[in-house]
Parts: structure tokens; sequence; C-alpha cells
């Protein structure tokens, strides 16, 4: 029996992927996407009928997230297992964020899961090979100086994102913010520092864009 995703392990990812996110919104790479970064292709959302700004329930995001996050435990559980890795469950949990974000990939691409693993000879390679394949380039980790959003975002109270820190600000695809510095949440994921200060916004790549 494999390894389970820990609360804390769920918890984080749902903080990295910006919160439940109650409206469907257009990606670059020809996705849609809603809830805790559920996506499907454009093609099928068309052909049922989703179109950007349609609304889903709190309760639909968590079912669809917890059977994205099925899918990519089980995927991580049989990569360690091929790769004949044992890991400590903050590792696991690191190891299914990445493969959420990054997907668990195949000996076919040069991205994913399976190429962290190949590409690392122990479990201290792993946490070496995590930073380089992913941190640097998913999230602004030096102030861009102003952003601009590449899809509807929320701010935050606090570096911690959950539904307690969100603000209730929700501002459109295209707003621009100045960004007055970066802070790291406790697992380390770097935050922009906006509104002089009064507010927190996401660093991931796939929401800002420098400009």
């Amino acid at each position: 029996m494999g390894m389970k995703l820990s609360d804390n392990g769920a918890n984080f990812i749902a903080s990295h992927e910006g919160g439940f996110r109650l409206s469907w919104y257009k990606l670059n790479d020809g996705m849609m996407t809603v809830g805790a970064g559920h996506t499907i292709p454009l093609a099928e959302a068309k052909r049922k009928g989703i179109k950007v700004g349609d609304k889903i329930t709190k309760t639909q995001a968590i079912k669809w997230f917890e059977q994205d996050c099925s899918g990519f435990v089980n995927g991580t559980n049989r990569l360690l297992n091929q790769f004949g890795f044992k890991v400590n469950q903050n590792q696991f949990d690191a190891l299914v964020s990445y493969a959420y974000n990054r997907g668990l990939g195949s000996a076919r691409y040069d991205n994913g899961l399976y190429q962290l693993l190949h590409h690392s000879k122990s479990v201290n390679d792993i946490s070496k090979n995590l930073l380089v394949y992913w941190g640097t380039n998913t999230y602004y980790t030096t102030n861009p100086g102003k952003v601009k959003l590449l899809a509807s975002c929320n701010l935050y109270t606090s570096v911690e994102f959950n539904d307690k820190t969100k603000s209730g600000l929700s501002y459109p695809k295209g707003t621009v913010f100045t960004v007055n510095g970066i802070k790291k949440s406790k697992n380390g994921v770097p935050r922009l520092i906006v509104s002089n200060g009064k507010f927190v916004l996401t660093a991931n790549k796939e929401y800002v864009k420098k400009v």
C-alpha cells in the first residue's frame, strides 16, 4: 500500500494554486481552469458549454481537487517504486505537489516528476533537483517591479493563502500592480507584496507577468 497525501500537503497544494477559484477562466496553454488548478482543454469546455466566468460551487471545487490529488498520489507512489526511492511524509507531499503542478511526465517528455526522479541518484538529489526543475521557473523570486494579471486573482491579507486570509478583493485579468517586495510563506512559497504592503498577491508566473 502506497503513501497518502497529508492534510498539510493538500493545504499546500491548494494554496500554491491560489486557493479555490469558483469561476472558470482561460490559461495561455489552451486550457480552462477552475477550483484549485482543475483544468480541461478548451475543446472539452466548448463541448460541455462551459464559458469563461461560469460559476461552480465550493463543494464541487473541493470534490474535483480531491479527485485530482488522488491521481497524482497514485502516480507519485508508482514512480517512487519504479525508481526505488523511499521518502518521508514531507518529501512525499512535496513530490505530489510537484507532480500536481508539472505533471507526472514520462520517458518521452522533458518535464514532470518522471524526469525529476530519473535525474536523481538519491533522495538528497531529489531535493536539490526539485529547486532546479521547479522553484526558479514557476515563481518570481526577486521583485519584478510591476506585474499584470494573466487571470482573475484574489488579494490576501497574509502570505499564508486560505479562506480566512482572502481579502474579498478580486481583480480581473489585465490589472497591473506595483510590487513593493517579496515574502515567503512558511512553506517557502514566494508571495508578492502589493498595495503599499497592505495586501499579498500570488507570485506564480501562470497568473502574473512582469511588465
